[in-house]
Order: C-alpha cells, then structure tokens, then sequence
C-alpha cells in the first residue's frame, strides 16, 4: 500500500513550489537507504519538471532527521561546482509533511548499473568524480566520521553483526591502534557512502551522483578506501584498481577505511544482495561475496601489517 496519499503529496508539491501541479507519481527501484518516489510536477507556466522525493525512516548511518539536514546543506554548497549533483528543491526534516523527514530534488538523467563501473573506464571515472568532491571546500556542520568510526568499533548493536568473524580480532588489532592517528589526518568534504550504487550513468558516461544523507567531514582515504572495498567484493579486483588509479593517488591509510568497511560489508552483505541484483549484478550469491570480503581483508590487513 502507497504510504503517502496523492492529495497529501500535491498539496507539499503546491507548498514547496509555489504555482506547481503534481501530475503523476512513479516508484522506483529501491536502494537500501531511503524510499524513493519520482514526482511529475507542472509548473505556473506549463513546463514539466521530474523531482525526487527521498524520504529516510532507519537510524542506520545517523538519524532521518540529521540525514535530510546533511543531504540538503551538502547540495546546497555544490551549487555552483559543475559536479553532476542534484539540486535540493525543498526539505523537511522534521517531518512535518509525511510523518516521516523528507528531501525533494531534481532528477538527474541516467541510472545505476553497477556493470558499468566494471569497465575501466566506468571505474576511473568513479576515482576522478570522487577526487573533483574532494577538492570542493567543505561546509561548516558536517559531523565529523569519528562519531560513525567508534560507534562501528564499539557499538554493542554494531559489534553483534561482525564479532563471529574469523579476523574479527585481526581486524580490531590493526584498527584500533590506528584510529587516533588516522582520523588526525586532513578533512574534506566526504560523500560518505561513495560506491556503484549511488552513481548514475547515461550512455555509458557518469551522469550523477546521489544519496548525500551520509556526507561527513573526514579524511580523503575514507571515501576511497570504502568505494575500493565495495568494488573489490562487489566486481573485482581490477576495478577497485582502476578507481584507485583514477581517483589519481594512493593512501597509506586506505587498509584502515578498507577493514572498517568490511565490519559492514560482514554485517549487512546478505540483506545488500537483493539491491546488487537489481542494479545489474544477477550473478553474486553469498558464497562469492563472503568469499571475496575474506579475500579483500586479508589484503588489508597485510597492508596494515
């Protein structure tokens, strides 16, 4: 069952874009991070305007009010920056409209595959975006990625999903006597969730980059170490390669982000591969993926060793 009514959403169609007529509602496929709905709006003048509307009930990766507020402060200091992002149109993050906070912003063309980031090309081009992201000045009131790092160490909720793991100690052991010194290091402007997933491509050219709710202050490495993993366990070896290559330089600390990343992946692998699936990745099965995140550890560690 819809969860949001078509009158109640023409009328915070109405309210946030004074003049507009919502058309049609369209659902789209779901990701593992928000509920998404694409909106056709008409504005005063009779043009046609394709929204996204992004609404967040789960605490995972910060609550669903201070993932709206992230998003939208994010997008609004990308204007200007020539980056495939999309424009906030309005926000509501105390979830005044829906019962639940709420995003809405422009479309960009294109959409996910993930089998286009396994191409060369698609995977530098990953590293290059990624590197212009960094490079843009980051806005004041971002939390920073310490909150989100001790809480995966340390969280009793957060250790319950990885502590059975075979290198679960080995893990620990490297990444705890890092930490300080890591997170020391300089602070960007960081996406936060940066992978396949949340990366559009049209006509086999990266077209947009989406799902902000997580962006943080944190250092170069976390971004590029947690696409590396993704893409590691995810594609393969020679794309996390590439995207690396792309991205234009290495990192000492990429093991750390990388072996933090594989907390999660440990955790949550088997509820992702349903999303894998339908972005294009019919073929992965639980024992390729557990198998690859064992692989891609033990290359970390070694890293850090």
């Amino acid at each position: 069952m819809e969860p949001f009514p078509r009158p109640l959403l023409a009328e915070m169609v109405s309210d946030a874009v004074p003049g507009s007529l919502l058309l049609a509602v369209r659902h789209l496929p779901e990701g593992s991070s928000a509920l998404a709905r694409e909106l056709i709006v008409s504005s005063a003048t009779g043009e046609q305007r394709r929204l996204i509307l992004r609404c967040f009930t789960t605490g995972w990766q910060g609550s669903p009010q201070s993932k709206v507020e992230r998003e939208s402060l994010v997008l609004s200091t990308l204007i200007g920056s020539g980056l495939p992002v999309p424009q906030a149109v309005f926000s509501d993050p105390q979830g005044r409209w829906l019962g639940v906070p709420a995003i809405m912003q422009t479309r960009l063309p294109g959409r996910v595959w993930w089998p286009r980031a396994a191409s060369r090309s698609g995977a530098i081009a990953m590293g290059r975006v990624l590197a212009a992201i960094h490079s843009w000045p980051k806005p004041p009131g971002l939390p920073s990625a310490r909150g989100w790092v001790q809480w995966t160490i340390g969280h009793e909720r957060s250790r319950a999903g990885w502590a059975d793991h075979p290198q679960a100690a080995a893990i620990e052991e490297a990444i705890v006597p890092a930490l300080g010194r890591v997170l020391r290091r300089r602070h960007v402007l960081s996406h936060g969730d940066f992978n396949a997933g949340n990366v559009l491509w049209l006509r086999g050219e990266l077209s947009g980059v989406l799902d902000w709710e997580a962006a943080e202050s944190a250092p170069p490495a976390a971004d590029v170490g947690a696409c590396r993993f993704d893409l590691a366990v995810t594609i393969g070896t020679a794309a996390s390669d590439a995207f690396v290559e792309g991205y234009g330089t290495g990192d000492r600390d990429l093991w750390f982000w990388e072996l933090l990343t594989a907390l999660k992946f440990i955790s949550f692998y088997q509820e992702w591969l349903a999303v894998w699936h339908r972005f294009g990745l019919p073929q992965l099965d639980r024992r390729t993926v557990r198998r690859r995140i064992d692989e891609a550890i033990a290359d970390a560690l070694r890293r850090a060793a």
